[in-house]
């Protein structure tokens, strides 16, 4: 790892932190997420693109542009979009732990299915009003949230180690944003949104333009199994977390 691809790191996880802050808009929204797919279909005559890459362009390009819209809408249209918003962070989770049992990688796959046995329904989608703009709230647990990202760059490790780098500042930015919000709630807003920025602007730089990215730099040796031991140990808090959850709920007693 040299001090340039660090400092590239650095970069691209600032800029994903303020375009968060200040474009999560439907005007750019609608720009950068219509005009970006559009330019790759006009060029794909000469891409050397993976089907897979296709399909996750795509779908994160829907995704956000389902996020933003979600909250600027009412009635049963939003509670419909607040069950696509819930069964799309479920499909991404599943594509990718199809992919670990594919090569074998159990530990993290079983994380994966520990992740969505424990994701919250639909009904824990909400809008709000956040800094004058329409909001998207999420409510999943820290434990939840914390357990993603680990079984997340474990993924990263497994199956792109070359660019591990890139998505330490990928899964580091929804996480400051959140932080930076003050409410865990706003996560899947903020993952969604920086996760699509980074997916048509890899793609749309590498291979539409032809220009340099943060270079390569192999994961450092033996970061997977301890990556793959911190994903099961957090995969197993999520459990504990939401049994006790539901042992507590059974506990209450409703009164009126």
């Amino acid at each position: 790892m040299t001090l340039t691809t660090l400092s590239l790191t650095v970069v691209l996880f600032g800029v994903l932190l303020a375009l968060h802050r200040f474009l999560l808009r439907p005007v750019f929204v609608a720009v950068f997420f219509g005009v970006g797919p559009l330019l790759l279909i006009v060029n794909a005559g000469r891409l050397d693109l993976q089907m897979l890459t296709w399909v996750k362009v795509f779908t994160l390009a829907v995704s956000v542009t389902l996020i933003t819209w979600l909250p600027r809408t009412t009635g049963r249209l939003q509670r419909r979009l607040a069950t696509c918003a819930w069964a799309i962070l479920g499909l991404n989770i599943l594509e990718a732990t199809v992919a670990d049992a594919v090569h074998g990688r159990w530990m993290n796959t079983a994380v994966g299915a520990v992740l969505i046995a424990t994701l919250a329904g639909p009904g824990a989608v909400t809008v709000t009003q956040f800094q004058g703009r329409p909001a998207v709230r999420y409510d999943l647990p820290w434990r939840w949230i914390v357990a993603y990202t680990l079984w997340n760059f474990t993924v990263v490790a497994g199956n792109y180690p070359l660019r591990w780098l890139d998505h330490c500042a990928v899964l580091g930015a929804p996480l400051a944003a959140t932080l930076v919000l003050g409410d865990r709630r706003y996560w899947l807003e903020a993952r969604a949104f920086t996760l699509g920025i980074f997916a048509v602007a890899v793609v749309f730089v590498i291979d539409v333009l032809g220009w340099p990215w943060i270079p390569d730099s192999p994961s450092p040796a033996m970061a997977y199994p301890w990556l793959s031991g911190a994903a099961v140990v957090s995969g197993g808090w999520a459990v504990v977390g939401r049994i006790a959850e539901r042992r507590g709920g059974r506990g209450r007693v409703q009164v009126g």
